[in-house]
């Protein structure tokens, strides 16, 4: 119905205490600074209820907010100062940042003195209140060091190994961002890679992968993800991924808060948090699922104890265009505010799974620093033979084993033979075995069949298997041999499809043969070579035999 406003006749002195008391009855509100008289005031006639659907904000607003908050107060910026006790309808908030009330807080911290009076920075350089009782000087050309008082480059002469990038701290010193595959204090290291790829970050560390838009899934409504980890630390970034690159617009992330799993997104009207249960346990794999439909939100630990919650009304999309920052981040200042992301992961990510695919492989990594590869694996010991590929599963493994080779680590040569000599039957050239064709005559069999089985002989010709009528020009399928090499030969009425294999198999040694057909496509695959295919004319699907 329109804006009611109350001012206070109290002037606002810095660098003392003030206590003001602010309550509202329907159109009514009363304001008192130091127990001042109270000045009362009213709001327009009209409605007498106070509707509000964002979070409660103390000293401050979210960048996204500020135009809004300008109109309605003509205040743009937010509170330089101390607030010690907030008490709102008789209830006291705690106003630590990392415990009781607070849902997220960004540059907030103790009350005390000026760290920037007397200005500690030497050298004409300007000093920054980072939070309280903390600074940073802004050296200016030629200057070092935490105040900038050192006239050395920590860089000259640069130590670092030349493949990577030597970078002066702003505490004194430097470090050495190590690329993907080196390690050590100054990256002289080649780091030891053996088996599965798990990255194993020091809090220092990040992995920037392609963005999650990237892998041909839309996100847009829905996104699950799972995510196993082993956590050595109880804070720490897990992965972040926005839609720019200042932090402005949409996020998903997940990150460690004294132990507590917090998932949270934005699809543009402010983020959904969603905290686990309870704290994940240390040094041990723990498998996180996370899903999205909507602004609806829920993570799952181990799974067990799903938490759900829902992103502020109106929006549902989410929109991302930004790479995926796994374990930490190059510039924290550049991912959103309200990610209330500071810090880096420690410990090792086994994996990350988004819509079914797998995304954490090394040819998805775009760039790194610091990463080691986690060696107390099973997989790093490389356990699967003749060329298998080690997927670790939580502490086990399974081996994926190359065409040819079996057994729990692939090391089991598979022969092309029968399931034994004894079971084999021997034909002479004028022998058969006739099958009832109950089975072909199925409806499914009409449509699809499948033949599987082993032969050993020295002949170039031959009839292998036939299934068909005894009509001229009928379907049939049909596999002999036919010098030296199988062909597979099938009829649905239209003409006749060929398929023929180019491994001879008049060798006298075992070879297996899978044959198949479904509607009109056929399938010929002998021994280890790649499958033979070709598909049948017109519009025929069904095989008619009797």
């Amino acid at each position: 119905s329109g804006t009611g406003t109350v001012v206070s006749k109290v002037q606002i002195n810095q660098g003392r205490w003030h206590h003001l008391v602010v309550t509202r009855n329907r159109r009514n509100a009363m304001l008192s600074v130091d127990n001042e008289p109270h000045i009362e005031g009213e709001s327009p006639r009209g409605t007498d209820g106070l509707n509000l659907d964002t979070d409660l904000f103390i000293g401050g607003v979210l960048e996204e907010m500020k135009q809004d908050v300008r109109e309605r107060t003509a205040v743009a910026t937010g509170l330089v100062g101390c607030i010690r006790l907030l008490d709102v309808n008789n209830r006291v908030l705690n106003l630590q940042e990392s415990e009781g009330d607070s849902l997220y807080g960004s540059g907030v911290g103790e009350c005390g003195n000026n760290p920037c009076q007397p200005n500690p920075c030497n050298n004409g350089a300007a000093c920054q209140v980072k939070e309280a009782e903390m600074f940073h000087c802004k050296c200016s050309k030629g200057f070092w060091g935490p105040t900038c008082a050192d006239v050395h480059d920590p860089c000259e002469p640069n130590r670092c190994h030349p493949s990577s990038q030597c970078q002066a701290l702003p505490e004194g010193g430097y470090k050495c961002e190590c690329p993907m595959g080196r390690e050590g204090r100054h990256c002289e290291k080649v780091a030891e890679r053996r088996g599965a790829y798990m990255p194993l970050f020091n809090g220092d560390s990040y992995l920037e992968l392609k963005g999650l838009h990237l892998y041909g899934h839309d996100l847009r409504q829905k996104v699950s993800m799972t995510v196993i980890l082993m956590a050595n630390d109880s804070n720490g970034l897990i992965f972040y991924n926005g839609q720019k690159s200042d932090g402005k617009g949409d996020f998903i992330s997940l990150s460690l808060n004294n132990g507590i799993l917090e998932f949270r997104y934005d699809l543009g009207k402010g983020p959904a948090t969603i905290r686990s249960k309870e704290a994940i346990q240390l040094n041990v794999w723990n498998t996180i699922d996370l899903e999205r439909s909507n602004r609806k939100g829920e993570i799952m630990v181990n799974k067990k104890d799903p938490v759900r919650g829902e992103a502020p009304n109106l929006h549902v999309d989410l929109n991302l265009k930004e790479s995926l920052f796994v374990g930490g981040a190059p510039d924290y200042s550049r991912l959103a505010r309200v990610a209330a992301l500071t810090e880096g992961f420690k410990g090792t990510i086994q994996k990350i799974i988004l819509m079914g695919t797998t995304i954490l492989r090394e040819e998805n990594a775009l760039r790194s620093s610091n990463i080691a590869m986690f060696q107390d694996h099973p997989c790093s010991q490389e356990p699967c033979h003749n060329g298998g590929r080690c997927n670790p599963t939580l502490d086990a493994y399974e081996c994926a084993c190359l065409s040819g080779f079996s057994g729990g680590r692939c090391q089991n040569t598979i022969y092309e033979k029968s399931a034994g000599e004894t079971e084999a039957i021997a034909f002479d050239g004028r022998t058969f075995i006739e099958y009832h064709n109950a089975v072909t005559k199925s409806e499914k069999a009409l449509l699809v069949n499948k033949f599987e089985l082993s032969i050993r002989t020295e002949a170039t010709q031959g009839l292998v298997l036939w299934s068909g009528k005894d009509v001229e020009r009928s379907d049939y399928i049909a596999l002999a041999i036919v010098n030296g090499h199988v062909q597979m030969t099938y009829d649905l009425g239209s003409k006749p499809v060929v398929l023929r294999s180019s491994v001879r198999v008049d060798t006298n040694r075992w070879i297996r043969i899978k044959a198949s057909r479904a509607l009109r496509d056929g399938s010929l695959q002998v021994g280890n070579e790649a499958a033979v295919t070709g598909s049948s004319p017109l519009a025929a699907t069904q095989l008619d035999t009797d």
